[in-house]
């Protein structure tokens, strides 16, 4: 019988799919990827099971219009809005020979990609640093030396200023011998100055008159 409102139905088959939002809103997916229950080609057969450990059904790359991507996979797809999950369902196998319960695994549910492998736990712990930050045992050295103070005080001249010479005071002259400007000579002369030449101590012979050393005019030395 068939499902009513289950419509309607889409796949790689139809253009613009799978952004164009046709989808079942519950489908069976077959695992060969022929979509052929959706197409009424058949009621299904055995590779339209997961049964086998080499099947996997992974992410899609996102992409609006099939083409490159592997189909079926677990995007999302509501209204046409294609989101890639990152979910891997694989390893599907039976428990036990002969049983008909099926198991299988899911990675990839924290909505990045799945691995390729499983993870791989750490095989060393984190190492502790094996040495404490390392303080510093001396404080700030202070310089050695202050400040130099000058060791000798400015040197004063060695020779004092030469004083000049004593300077002599001028000799006070007595009284008694400064002349007096305002008054005249207390002598003066007797006579007028002779001229040496007139006067001299020879005789003088007066005309006609003789001392025997001497002769005048007319006279003659015996």
């Amino acid at each position: 019988s068939s499902i009513r409102g289950n419509t309607p139905k889409g796949g790689p088959f139809l253009d613009g799919w799978p952004g164009n939002g046709r989808h079942y809103p519950v489908a069976l997916l077959q695992a060969d990827g022929l979509y052929e229950l959706e197409q009424n080609i058949n009621g299904g057969h055995s590779d339209d099971l997961w049964n086998s450990a080499d099947q996997k059904l992974g992410p899609g790359n996102g992409e609006k219009i099939a083409s490159s991507a592997p189909y079926p996979n677990t995007d999302s797809y509501n209204l046409g809005n294609i989101v890639v999950t990152g979910i891997t369902i694989e390893n599907f196998q039976y428990k036990a020979e002969g049983s008909s319960t099926m198991s299988f695994e899911i990675s990839g549910l924290g909505g990045g990609p799945a691995p390729t492998s499983p993870p791989v736990a750490p095989t060393n712990a984190p190492v502790a640093p094996t040495n404490a930050p390392v303080v510093l045992t001396k404080p700030p050295v202070a310089p050695t030396n202050a400040p130099v103070a000058p060791t000798s005080a400015p040197l004063a001249p060695t020779n004092p200023p030469v004083a000049p010479p004593p300077t002599e005071a001028p000799v006070p002259v007595p009284e008694d011998d400064v002349p007096d400007a305002t008054s005249s000579p207390t002598t003066t002369p007797d006579a007028a100055p002779q001229d040496p030449i007139a006067n001299t101590d020879a005789p003088v012979g007066t005309e006609g008159e003789t001392d025997g050393s001497i002769g005048g005019e007319g006279c003659q030395e015996a």
